[in-house]
């Protein structure tokens, strides 16, 4: 059967009331300049407390431009990837977009062009653009960080998953995980237990870059420069301290579920500052830089001082999935 054509659209949700209205506005505009191809949307709703399911429902009342169905899973934005997988009636590529971005109307073309053509790649994923809500202090630290960023270090090899095209969905299959969490016990037991190792991966982004470029090398994970979208940064320190542990905690349980892949943290996903790119920027993004990537960088050390304190004196990691409240108020582009 020819899958070429196919293409399914799945949207993890997880208590995006604040953000889908904006986004479910950009999503419908960006799907209709994907031209000739069979496409299905398939919305999880994961573990909600909030209003998102009527939000869609009442949206899929007008829309019919396309083939949608809602489904509903445990909590876990993995957990409802996987069950838009199993809930899927087309075979073949499949993208996974946040519930709390705004698309540009050709990201998933620009998305589904460079798949298309690039025979080595398995996933190509867009460029993120921030959305500033109102000055702060954070906010005006982080302006160059992410504005800039690209142009002053080296090129991304690992996935930014807010929207992202697989070629292959099995990737999201882990068939021998019950060995792999008796090996992870064998090898540390405290963290298994602390850290749900029997859930398997959690954040698809980690997972899938190091799987990938473990198994394909690096050239098979790209970033299309024309496919846009645009997003609400972590705006307050305890986010962006909530997203560094979140992100350490995933980087332990990969590193005890998949340690054949663990070399690829230090050996492809740093980035490091090109010194003759960053001359280039003016005096204000040069400060703004050097104000905001320090904090990061202390941020991450905290993180990492604070898990290690927690296994030696047994007193737990923490809380594993830790939401963003900051990123969730899309008000316009």
């Amino acid at each position: 059967m020819d899958t070429r054509h196919n293409l399914t659209i799945g949207v993890p949700v997880h208590n995006e009331a604040k953000s889908l209205p904006y986004f479910l506005r950009t999503l419908i505009p960006a799907l209709k300049k994907l031209n000739n191809l069979n496409i299905e949307i398939i919305f999880c709703v994961n573990g909600c407390s909030d209003n998102s399911l009527k939000i869609i429902q009442d949206f899929l009342k007008k829309e019919k431009s396309f083939k949608t169905n809602v489904i509903g899973s445990y909590l876990g934005k993995m957990q409802a990837q996987k069950e838009i997988i199993r809930f899927s009636e087309l075979s073949g590529p499949i993208a996974f977009l946040d519930a709390d971005i705004l698309l540009d109307d050709n990201c998933l073309k620009n998305l589904w062009g460079a798949l298309s053509t690039g025979d080595n790649l398995q996933v190509v994923f867009s460029k993120v653009y921030p959305i500033w809500r109102k000055f702060s202090l954070i906010g005006w630290m982080q302006k160059t960080y992410y504005e800039r960023d690209d142009d002053v270090r080296e090129p991304r090899r690992y996935i930014h998953g807010r929207a992202y095209i697989l070629r292959n969905r099995k990737f999201f299959t882990v068939n021998d995980l019950q060995s792999r969490i008796e090996a992870a016990r064998k090898l540390d037991s405290y963290s298994v237990h602390q850290l749900f190792i029997e859930k398997g991966p959690q954040i698809d982004d980690i997972y899938l870059s190091r799987l990938l470029v473990d198994k394909f090398g690096p050239g098979s994970i790209k970033e299309v420069q024309e496919a846009r979208l645009y997003f609400i940064p972590p705006s307050t320190i305890k986010d962006c301290y909530q997203e560094q542990k979140r992100l350490s905690l995933e980087i332990i349980r990969n590193n005890l579920l998949f340690p054949e892949n663990k070399y690829t943290q230090e050996r492809w996903f740093v980035r490091k500052i090109i010194l003759s790119h960053f001359r280039k920027l003016k005096f204000q993004e040069t400060l703004q830089y050097l104000v905001y990537l320090p904090l990061v960088i202390g941020i991450k050390k905290i993180v990492r001082y604070r898990l290690a304190i927690g296994k030696k004196l047994k007193i737990g990691y923490g809380k594993f999935w830790l939401p963003l409240e900051s990123t969730k108020e899309i008000k316009s582009t």
